[in-house]
């Protein structure tokens, strides 16, 4: 094989949409996490925990579930403070385009807001030059926006320079029309793959989280293979079935030596109870893409 090479620099992308600053012990966000087992494995109980975390750092303002099985498991998402009447949602054809209303409605809500605090410094700004002497098309506006009571906009969550976070946690949604091969599947797949790239204004993505709860990998109307290549965080509990283990081995192939660590970390992770394997897919250090739970990295 003969080479020559030329001066071709390649330079990547300074920016990256959704990216939200975490601890390197956490797993990345905006990204597009599963939690892998059968029923009773512990599958809520971890992703709730990795969620409150999240959620304590400022990385989560609001949770959107999808899932018909709410009433019986309201318990178990408590932590996650979940508004019931406005952020449940039933598994349907249409479930995507009521998410995409509720992330759309953020979005405006926060620039709704940022319009109100501009017009609010140019308010104040004139009401300190022009000595009182306003048209009246302006007072009408400020007195709508209840600027002459000095009424100064407040954006909702602490850090008033961004939309909120959003996190979409599906939860028994194996087997409903939302996985089906249809419209339905077809939807949710478009927003998996662009989730990072939603909620856009002025050259920013600030994008949104995706997680899943699900009993099977791979079987019928599971997360469709689109997703499952692209997950940023995969937790697998306990499961013997070779069929399913070599799927995913397949599947995460590029994974340096996947070949002879996926059983033997798997195996090891699940010995305690509850225990699951979580696999980080953009781990900035390849020791720690395995751990046994979230406080036990693994490496050979």
């Amino acid at each position: 094989m003969k080479k020559r090479r030329i001066h071709f620099p390649i330079e990547p992308c300074k920016r990256t949409s959704g990216k939200i600053e975490l601890p390197e012990h956490l797993p990345s966000l905006h990204g597009l996490q599963a939690w892998i087992g059968r029923r009773n494995a512990g599958k809520t109980t971890a992703c709730v925990a990795l969620l409150k975390r999240y959620m304590a750092l400022g990385a989560i303002d609001r949770v959107i579930l999808v899932s018909p099985t709410y009433e019986s498991n309201r318990e178990s998402f408590a932590p996650l403070k979940i508004d019931p009447e406005k952020d449940v949602i039933e598994p349907s054809k249409t479930t995507v385009g009521e998410i995409m209303a509720k992330i759309n409605e953020e979005m405006d809500e926060w620039l709704d807001y940022q319009s109100q605090k501009k017009e609010y410094a140019d308010f104040e700004k004139r009401r300190k030059k022009d000595h009182g002497v306003f048209s009246n098309s302006a007072l009408l506006r400020w007195d709508a926006n209840g600027f002459l009571d000095r009424k100064k906009p407040v954006w909702k969550r602490s850090d008033d320079t961004r939309p909120s976070r959003l996190y979409i946690l599906c939860d028994d949604i194996m087997g409903t029309i939302m996985l089906r091969m249809g419209k339905g599947q077809e939807d949710f797949v478009n927003l998996c793959i662009k989730h990072r790239h939603v909620m856009c204004h002025d050259g920013v993505g600030y994008g949104v989280s995706i997680g899943c709860l699900l009993q099977s990998y791979s079987s019928t109307a599971s997360l469709p293979r689109p997703i499952r290549e692209n997950l940023t965080l995969l937790c697998l509990f306990l499961n013997s079935d070779k069929k399913q283990r070599i799927k995913i081995r397949e599947e995460l192939s590029d994974i340096p030596a996947i070949e002879e660590t996926l059983d033997m970390f798997w195996d090891y992770a699940c010995s305690r109870d509850y225990g699951f394997l979580c696999i980080d897919m953009t781990a900035k250090k390849p020791e720690n893409r395995f751990r046994a739970c979230y406080d036990e990295y693994l490496t050979l």
